[in-house]
């Protein structure tokens, strides 16, 4: 079973200096730039597949390529 770990720095690795993300997605982690509503239904298919492997865990706030540190807009 996946265990949440109990700092960020265990969740994925990241240069706080320029913040970019060293870490890759994989069965146990997404990565996604923004949440909105319009993308719904592609949470729930991430959440799906976690569910079926464990659990997981969807990380709001980095960008794709490349991949850094971005933020959330609300």
């Amino acid at each position: 079973m996946f265990r949440l770990p109990d700092s960020i720095d265990e969740l994925f690795q990241f240069d706080l200096g320029d913040l970019s993300v060293a870490s890759r997605e994989g069965k146990h982690r997404e990565f996604k730039r923004d949440f909105t509503t319009n993308d719904l239904s592609d949470y729930t298919k991430t959440l799906a597949a976690f569910a079926n492997t464990g659990g997981g865990v969807l990380i709001f706030g980095v960008g794709d390529k490349p991949k850094r540190i971005t933020g959330t807009n609300e």
